[in-house]
């Protein structure tokens, strides 16, 4: 308890400074940052109490500034900059979370990521804005329950709007400790996020303002914990019942700037080492054969594997693709893999906006970032699905809804122009074994409630062709493996990803790695995967409590500006 004086004495001494703003600007970002790696983890719910109390300094510093006998004018002027100053000092707070996180971006990026941070920090500004106008006009705990409902709608937004970029989403950070996280098979990750502003609040209040003991914080944070490895040890002797497909994922660690592609899809000048096509494919049936046993019933190849763009129609007659088709065919194995694809309409086709027009004619036609799924023993059935959530500026350029192109290309790069997408989530299914396959498509991965819309029709196991090579030997990959372990828990579906290099392995229901790839490593791996019909309450209700607090957040922002209404001018 003395230590705890004392630090808040130095604290008392310390807001005096000029720097302070800054200082907790630059501390908040950093403890959020580290929060998002092992085994920082904890920091997580600590790292919003500078943010709280910038916006309590702020709100002090106002107090002080009506107990002063200046004139009407002066002070709207001192409160008006003063605003600023504190949007700024937030806006660094997050400008610095975001880059802490995701930096590695820039090896796909360069200088253009710097554009991210600073866009996505400004979009995170908005809710506290928000907040910060309710808190004007109410006391007590419904000024953190505006504060919470507020930040939650934000997120909820973020994952459902055009421009979404859930990455920062708070409740994503624990993928890294699936362990403590068992609980959002009901929740989803908002009962992350929750759980963290919840723990901050208490952080604050015991640490800074010291009205509230610090048992209180310590039972916030370590009950659920408790309640998740409980989840976690009764799970293990459900899963025996469960039943099972061997299933073999293929990585074969092509460089994606020299290797891959004929052309640097970053300069666009020819790749240095590039690798033929059709040794490509010769590379995806060698892996496959070092792995299968007779028991082995799919093998699982990366995001566009198949990356030359070829029509969807009479799809086996592809002779690039004829000697892994074969093979499949003499193995009796399934093929899922990620593949460029595209289908031209006919006039009776309803076109969408995302069609482009032929050259020289007046057909339209999509271009698809797929999943495609082989079956060798029933007359050579292949079945498609079409990436729906699009990575912004790689695969879509949603300003040209609004804007002329030429315009639109100023405010994102539109790498592969807009691709198309379908509406349902196509579940794969096979005659010979009783897996229903989900299959997301790499970024698809981080929506929680869009995953569940697979196993809401039917899917028992989720498979996920990605490529994480574009970002390097960086902590991407680990905070993509960590998102798929998420998406096992609120489904309690098992989780097998094959990347063209980067994590690839196996995920239990639990979220634990149960096998995994090196990143660079050229390999394949395989396992009796377990399948899973029971439906979660998450899969059943969603993102229900960025819902609620987005009926929260109006209301209480109604109700502040009644009360704005209602206040007489001084």
């Amino acid at each position: 308890m003395s230590s705890l004086l004392s630090f808040q004495a130095h604290l008392e001494q310390y807001r005096q400074k000029k720097y302070y703003a800054l200082s907790l600007s630059v501390l908040g970002g950093v403890l959020m940052a580290l929060g998002w790696y092992f085994p920082f983890s904890p920091l997580l719910f600590v790292g919003l109490i500078p943010l709280i109390e910038l916006i309590e300094f702020y709100f002090k510093k106002n107090d002080i500034q009506k107990k002063e006998k200046q004139k009407n004018t002066d002070n709207t002027i001192k409160k008006r900059n003063y605003f600023t100053r504190l949007c700024f000092f937030i806006w660094v707070y997050f400008v610095l979370w975001n880059a802490g996180v995701y930096w590695w971006l820039w090896n796909a990026l360069s200088a253009g990521v710097i554009g991210v941070f600073l866009l996505n920090a400004f979009l995170q500004l908005l809710p506290i804005i928000v907040y910060i106008f309710t808190r004007r006009f109410s006391v007590g705990f419904i000024n953190y329950l505006s504060f919470v409902s507020c930040w939650l709608f934000f997120e909820y937004v973020h994952l459902n709007w055009v421009l979404s970029y859930p990455w920062m989403n708070i409740g994503n950070a624990f993928g890294e400790v699936p362990m403590w996280v068992q609980w959002y098979e009901y929740t989803g990750t908002f009962g992350g996020t929750l759980w963290v502003l919840l723990a901050n609040i208490l952080a604050y209040h015991v640490f800074i303002k010291s009205d509230i003991k610090v048992g209180a914080f310590l039972v916030w944070v370590l009950v659920p914990i408790g309640i998740s490895y409980g989840i976690y040890m009764s799970y293990d002797e459900l899963e025996n019942n469960l039943k099972s497909v061997e299933m073999a994922v293929i990585q074969p660690n092509l460089d994606c700037y020299s290797e891959k592609f004929s052309h640097n899809p970053k300069t666009g000048e020819p790749s240095t080492n590039h690798i033929p096509f059709k040794n490509q494919i010769q590379r995806y049936i060698d892996l496959a054969k070092s792995v299968i046993t007779d028991s082995t019933k799919y093998i699982i190849l990366p995001e566009t594997a198949f990356h030359k763009n070829s029509t969807e129609y009479n799809y086996t007659s592809q002779q690039d693709l004829k000697p892994i088709f074969d093979f499949c065919r003499k193995n009796n194995l399934i093929l899922i893999s990620g593949a460029d694809t595209y289908k031209f309409y006919t006039e009776n086709d309803t076109v969408p906006k995302t069609a482009r027009k032929s050259n020289g004619g007046d057909s339209y036609y999509d271009m698809y970032n797929s999943a495609i799924q082989f079956v060798p023993f029933t007359q050579d059935s292949v079945s498609f699905y079409h990436k729906s959530k699009l990575v912004i500026g790689a695969e879509t350029n949603p300003i040209k809804m609004v804007l002329p192109n030429q315009s639109a290309s100023l405010l994102f790069v539109d790498i592969m122009g807009t691709l198309g997408t379908q509406d349902y989530r196509s579940v794969f299914v096979s005659p010979t074994t009783e897996a229903k396959v989900a299959p997301v498509i790499c970024w698809e991965a981080v929506y929680g409630e869009f995953c569940t819309e697979y196993t809401q029709n039917g899917a028992n196991v989720i498979v996920v062709p990605t490529n994480e090579g574009w970002w390097g030997n960086t902590p991407a990959p680990r905070q993509l493996w960590a998102l798929s372990a998420l998406r096992a828990i609120e489904t309690r579906r098992s989780v097998a990803r094959a990347a063209n290099t980067g994590i690839s392995g196996f995920i239990d229901q639990t979220g634990k790695d149960i096998s995994r790839s090196e990143y660079g490593e050229q390999t394949a791996l395989k396992y009796s995967i377990k399948l899973n019909d029971k439906v979660t309450f998450y899969t059943l209700h969603g993102d229900y409590l960025g819902r609620l607090a987005g009926f929260l957040a109006i209301l209480f922002f109604i109700s502040a500006f009644v009360r704005k209404l209602r206040t007489p001018k001084k």
